[in-house]
This record gives structure tokens, C-alpha cells and sequence, in this order.
């Protein structure tokens, strides 16, 4: 069982997503939130039902952010694991932080520096649409991508301009794209998954949100990724 938990652990790093993102009327919509919590649902790919980590790998995950800082929470197998990632604007750095049972540790990156985050996506190409539509009561456009050798595998991604985060997607492939992103699809280790925003709550979120937490080692990205293929390794 504490295999299948770090074997699991990597997903975290999803939580990039996861470098990411109550209706209303759609002919009036909310613009300029700068302070808030965005819900997203998971759901994955088909072909990856027969990967027995998918049974617990987690169906939600939260984005948090305020004054262009932002704070991405990832939880999986009952608590067990945790991965954070923390873009801290006054400071300019952005974090990845992960914790497992009694394991805690903490890389620091710069705003233009590459972080952990998303498998990249060979050769891709975005280009955008004049279409839109309503996520969690936000107008979104779209992007249609596409990427590969052939440029044969696509996917839409819809983003908007009216949530306030700087620097949205800093740790996953999409960095072009300033908005933040509503619908979505990423990976890691080959399994793919499909984001949606489902609630966006404009509540107030305290600095601290935006903190390393104590007790948290810094460590290389070189001893970040050695830590967990050792975790991985051992169980």
C-alpha cells in the first residue's frame, strides 16, 4: 500500500496545474477578481482506466490567489501525500513544496527560471480561435493545440482575462498563454487528464497562504527529483 502512495506522490506535481482555474448571468460577467479560491474538477483520459493508480489519484483540486500570488493545493490518497505549489509575487520566486508522512521538502525557482510541473508536450503549437464560452460563470476563449510529430493530437484549452494572477502558467506547458486557464488537459507519467473549472468563490485568502510553511527542507531541484525516485525506489 505505501508503494502505490509514492508511486502516487509524483502526481502532486500535477498541482500545476495545475498552474491554474456562483454562475451568473451570461451577459454579465465578473472581471477583475484579484482575491479567491478556483475549484477544479478532474477527470482522466480514456485508455488510462487500466492503470490501477488512477483508482486513487484525487477528482478535485483548489487554486488559490491574491494581489497576482497564487497558491495551487494538491491532495492525494486520504491525506497521505501532499504537493503545493506557491507563486509568491512580491518575492518573484515560485515553489514546489511536497510532503509525505514524515518527508518535507522545498524547491525555490525565479519567475523566469523552469520549475516542476506538467509533462511537456513535444512540439507544441497553439493558436487561437475567435470562440468562446461560460465556465463557472466566466467568458472564456479559446485555444486550439496541438502537438506531436505530426501535429495529430489535439485538445481546445479555454482561458480567461477576468481572474487577476500573474504569471498563471509558469509551471506548465501553456506559459504563452496570460490567462488563466479554465478547461484544460495535461499529464504526467503518461497518463493524461482533462480539467474544468467548476466554481470560482471571491473570498479572502490570508498572506500566509503564500508562505513556505516551517519545517520544510530547501533542496536542489537535482535533490528534489533524487528524493522522490529514492521514496519511489524503497517502497
Amino acid at each position: 500500500m505505501y508503494f502505490i502512495i509514492m508511486r502516487s506522490i509524483c502526481f502532486g506535481l500535477i498541482g500545476s496545474v495545475i498552474f491554474i482555474i456562483s454562475a451568473c448571468n451570461s451577459s454579465v460577467f465578473k472581471k477583475g477578481i484579484n482575491e479567491g479560491v478556483i475549484h477544479y474538477n478532474i477527470t482522466y483520459i480514456k485508455g488510462d482506466k487500466d492503470n490501477p493508480i488512477i483508482e486513487i489519484l484525487p477528482e478535485k483540486t483548489t487554486i488559490k490567489f491574491k494581489n497576482n500570488s497564487s497558491c495551487a493545493q494538491f491532495k492525494g490518497f486520504l491525506g497521505f501525500f501532499e504537493t503545493t505549489y506557491i507563486s509568491n509575487f512580491s518575492k518573484k520566486t515560485n515553489s514546489c513544496l511536497f510532503k509525505a508522512l514524515d518527508k518535507k521538502i522545498h524547491l525555490e525557482t525565479k519567475f523566469n527560471e523552469p520549475s516542476l510541473g506538467l509533462d511537456d508536450l513535444p512540439n507544441l503549437k497553439l493558436q487561437k480561435t475567435n470562440d468562446t464560452k461560460i465556465i463557472a460563470g466566466y467568458k472564456c476563449k479559446r485555444v486550439f493545440a496541438s502537438y506531436g510529430e505530426a501535429q495529430k493530437d489535439t485538445f481546445s484549452i479555454y482561458y480567461t482575462d477576468d481572474i487577476l494572477i500573474y504569471n498563471p502558467n509558469w509551471n506548465n506547458p501553456f506559459k504563452e498563454i496570460q490567462g488563466v486557464l479554465m478547461e484544460f488537459r495535461g499529464g504526467m507519467m503518461k497518463i493524461q487528464m482533462k480539467c474544468i473549472a467548476s466554481k470560482v468563490e471571491e473570498v479572502k485568502i490570508a498572506d500566509s497562504e503564500f508562505q513556505v510553511p516551517a519545517g520544510y527542507k530547501n533542496v536542489s531541484r537535482e535533490e528534489f527529483e533524487k528524493i522522490l525516485n529514492n521514496l519511489m525506489k524503497n517502497n
